[in-house]
Order: C-alpha cells, then sequence, then structure tokens
C-alpha cells in the first residue's frame, strides 16, 4: 500500500498484480510506503476504508481517493499456481504436483478451499457488489492507463 499525501491518493497492493514493481516504481513519491508485513502491505479495501480512511482524513482535511489494480481472474489465478509452482513453497501450499486445472477446481469447489488454492478473492480484496470502496479501479493488463 502506498499514500500520496498532496495527491491526497492512496494505491492499494492488490494481490499479483505487480504492486511490488509498481512500489519500486512510484515508492519514491509517496509519503507513506507499507511493504511489510504483508497482511499490511495488501490491506483490503473494506480494512483500508475502516482504519486508514477516517485517520488519514482527519489528518489531512479531506478524504483520500483510493486506487487500485485487478488483473483478469483466469491470468490472477494462473499467477497463484505458477507461485505454488516454487521450490521453496510449504508442501501444504505447492502446486508442483497438480495441473492448473485442478488448481482452479479446488479454489472453485464449494466449501473450505485446500491451503494450496486458499488465495483470497480480488472481489473480496477490492470491496463487496454495492459498495463503492474503490474510487480508481485499472485493469492489470492496461498498466499505461494506471500510469
Amino acid at each position: 500500500m502506498m499514500v500520496f499525501w498532496q495527491e491526497r491518493l492512496a494505491f492499494l497492493a492488490t494481490p499479483k498484480t505487480a504492486s511490488t514493481a509498481i512500489e519500486s516504481a512510484l515508492g519514491a513519491l509517496a509519503a507513506v510506503v507499507i511493504q511489510r508485513p504483508k497482511v499490511l502491505k495488501h490491506t483490503d479495501a473494506a480494512r483500508f476504508a475502516a482504519h486508514w480512511q477516517p485517520y488519514l482524513t482527519q489528518s489531512a482535511g479531506d478524504r483520500f481517493e483510493v486506487a487500485a489494480l485487478m488483473r483478469e481472474p483466469r491470468d490472477w489465478l494462473g499467477s497463484w499456481y505458477r507461485d505454488g509452482q516454487r521450490e521453496d513453497v510449504e508442501p501444504a501450499k505447492s502446486t508442483r504436483s497438480m495441473s492448473f486445472d485442478d488448481f482452479v477446481r479446488a479454489y472453485c469447489a464449494p466449501g473450505p478451499r485446500p491451503a494450496f488454492a486458499d488465495v483470497g478473492s480480488q472481489v473480496g480484496f477490492l470491496g463487496r457488489p454495492g459498495e463503492t470502496r474503490v474510487d480508481h479501479l485499472f485493469r492489470y493488463d492496461d498498466l499505461t492507463g494506471f500510469v
């Protein structure tokens, strides 16, 4: 997550949408860059609205607009699947012994997901239907539009 004070803008680091690269490129311009721990780096829209937005609004005297990126769902799941292929991933979260189709089936199955498919949801990260938590949502495959 990054906060741009003068611009009254917060950028949420949606997992698997190049947030680390964006932080590298724009971090020097931000007033606040949160990289660790991951739970803070990847502060979702609901937590931002409940905790950060009130604090920033009170401190600055103005509401901060919120921006984020979203990836096409199949591509987003593909990134999680490839991440699970790494040798340093703990066995319960590894996808090394399965196909992408098996991974997607486990992700989409009803009930609790196995650890390797418990990767959250972009919709859950960015907000719920009927609520506006992100003012500016950009497509991951159009980084030029984001910039």
